[in-house]
């Protein structure tokens, strides 16, 4: 009777994976939608102007100071969709719309990994329907791949602790070294990151 008991929850493991799989996806299918209406609709902000500038100064000078100390990574993906599709607002606005509907899955792996799935889940449902992540995931600015680059880099922190793993923090190191190159808000990890080994000590 148990043998033939956990044989069928052998059995039900795929099926529920896949299930979960489904979740996730129609919730990264509501995100993108949300994230990709209405791109056009409004003109060029202030701030969006400044990120389209270092784009072009990436265009023009590459090795430019300022082109590559202010938000390389989400400026190079805007000059790309822009060289691709021409400049309009919604082509610009394309970049973050991406970034941020792509975030969902990912986040949701992070999450899943240190909390499970039902957590993941609701985590990525919260991030989809969010109405900050959904504003910036509409405006070219860098935030939303500063958020996701921020935290992999604290999932990857936390892996490398739980492991005592060298090559898993140096990982984080980097990831973390990618969000600063976006915003050195992200210097913000260093504090984060003292008072968890201070928890841990506890």
């Amino acid at each position: 009777m148990s043998a033939q008991h956990i044989g069928n929850d052998e059995q039900d493991v795929p099926a529920y994976s896949q299930f979960q799989h489904y979740i996730l996806g129609f919730i990264t299918l509501i995100a993108g939608l949300l994230r990709s209406i209405n791109l056009g609709t409004w003109s060029f902000a202030t701030d969006e102007i400044f990120t389209l500038q270092n784009a072009q100064h990436l265009h023009t000078d590459p090795f430019n100071y300022r082109a590559l100390v202010e938000h390389p990574i989400t400026s190079s993906f805007v000059l790309f969709i822009i060289e691709t599709f021409g400049l309009q607002e919604w082509v610009a606005r394309l970049a973050p719309a991406i970034i941020g509907t792509v975030s969902i899955p990912i986040i949701y792996y992070l999450v899943k990994k240190a909390a499970g799935v039902h957590i993941a889940l609701l985590t990525s449902l919260m991030l989809a329907l969010s109405p900050w992540h959904l504003f910036w995931s509409q405006t070219t600015r860098f935030y939303i791949l500063l958020l996701l680059l921020y935290t992999i880099g604290l999932f990857t922190f936390y892996w490398g602790i739980e492991k005592n793993s060298t090559f898993i923090l140096v990982g984080a190191v980097l990831w973390i070294a990618l969000a600063v190159s976006e915003r050195l808000l992200a210097l913000m990890w260093g504090p984060v990151i003292v008072v968890y080994i201070m928890f841990l000590a506890v």
